[in-house]
């Protein structure tokens, strides 16, 4: 059979091995876990959120050129097929018609009876109609999206209406143009050489803004990997500062992104720790008081245990105690918050984008999948204040 003096002395031994080990657990743990936020997490935080925004800029950079691409080969189309209906010169029809009518006229064969000038006025605005149709109004349709590239052509529609007015004033009511059959090519063709020449200018920026846009790709690869790079960097200084932190046996095998996630495991183990300890040693002061048979006036004195023994101490000592652990428990809360927090802002804010600072949450989506974060905390504070509360009331039974 076990002595009392043994028990007496087992339970005294335990009651404060229990009780350095819940305010170790409490305050080192606490260094430890602010350490950790301050130096690790929330650097690692910083550099995932300008990670997070650098790349939702480059993801802009990237949907405009696509977009001014897509743009440039739709010009580029449309100029492709006014180069084709340059080629087959569709106004070469009004001035064949108009031929025949002068040939229908001298040899007495036709029936119209329009007046030569009013003729060849009715030819060129055909002709100024089809321009418009096939040429002018394509090219403003294809320019039409806002970009680089329509700045560059926005007044290439302008610049062939403009010629294409000209050319009708220089032979609307000219009886020279269309007097021989010569006057008549050499003026169709005037017109097309000068829509070939704006044509070719049109290419000649579309070639300009390819290259532009070759370089803008170039910019963005170059970005690209600088923001890796730059990631890298600022992620390898973060690891020096948790190697400086960690002990000897841990540095080098755990990285900042196994940190981020296990962070929040680590300060519910704290708490764990601490108040399971707590507990423990709470049930030896009890044990030896029994063994001393002390009365519940001892029992209560502050004197005999510690603020980190739960049980009544009196109505002061009991407040010390609570103010203590609450103390304790808020901060490690609020250490958990912390490094929560930017993890959940980060997801909302930067929309599918996923980064290995959201794997954080892995702590929060078990613990809370169903119940809003804040409900969580306040539940787990309950929790905790009532392990906490069952030694007190104890005590204060014993009284």
């Amino acid at each position: 059979m076990v002595k009392p003096e043994t028990r007496l002395r087992r339970h005294a031994h335990l009651w404060e091995s229990g009780t350095a080990s819940a305010r170790r657990a409490a305050i080192g743990g606490l260094i430890f876990a602010v350490l950790i936020l301050l130096r690790v997490v929330e650097p690692y935080h910083a550099v995932e959120r300008d990670r997070a925004q650098a790349e939702a800029d480059l993801a802009n950079d990237k949907a405009d050129l696509q977009t001014q691409q897509e743009q440039l080969a739709e010009i580029e189309r449309t100029l492709q097929e006014i180069e084709r209906e340059l080629e087959q010169e569709p106004w070469n029809v009004e001035r064949d018609k108009l031929i025949q009518y002068f040939r229908d006229r001298r040899s007495g064969s036709s029936d119209d009876l329009a007046v030569p000038q009013d003729k060849a006025n009715e030819t060129i605005e055909n002709i100024v109609d089809l321009v418009e149709s096939r040429v002018i109004e394509k090219l403003r349709r294809a320019i039409a999206a806002p970009g680089d590239t329509s700045e560059r052509l926005a007044n290439y529609p302008d610049k062939v209406q403009a010629a294409l007015d000209n050319w009708k004033r220089e032979n609307y009511d000219n009886t020279n143009w269309y007097f021989t059959q010569k006057s008549k090519n050499e003026t169709i063709q005037g017109m097309s050489a000068v829509l070939s020449a704006l044509k070719t200018e049109a290419l000649a920026a579309v070639s300009e803004s390819k290259s532009s846009l070759s370089v803008k790709r170039a910019e963005i690869a170059g970005a690209d990997a600088a923001i890796e790079e730059k990631y890298a960097a600022a992620t390898a200084t973060i690891d020096e500062e948790l190697d400086a932190i960690l002990p000897a046996w841990a540095q080098k095998s755990v990285r900042v992104e196994s940190m981020i996630v296990f962070y929040p495991w680590l300060i519910v183990l704290f708490v764990a720790t601490m108040v399971g300890k707590a507990v423990v040693a709470a049930r030896h002061f009890h044990g030896m008081a029994d063994e001393e048979q002390w009365t519940a006036e001892e029992r209560s004195d502050p004197l005999v245990s510690s603020p980190w023994t739960l049980t009544w101490r009196g109505a002061t000592g009991t407040l010390a105690t609570v103010v203590t652990y609450l103390s304790v428990i808020f901060a490690f809360w609020f250490c958990l918050h912390r490094a929560l927090e930017p993890a959940s802002a980060n997801g909302s804010e930067t929309g599918d984008t996923t980064t290995v600072a959201d794997s954080s949450q892995t702590f929060a989506d078990a613990i809370a999948a169903v119940l809003p974060a804040n409900i969580t905390y306040a539940l787990l504070l309950a929790a905790l204040a009532v392990v906490v509360a069952m030694p007190t009331l104890r005590g204060m039974k014993k009284s």
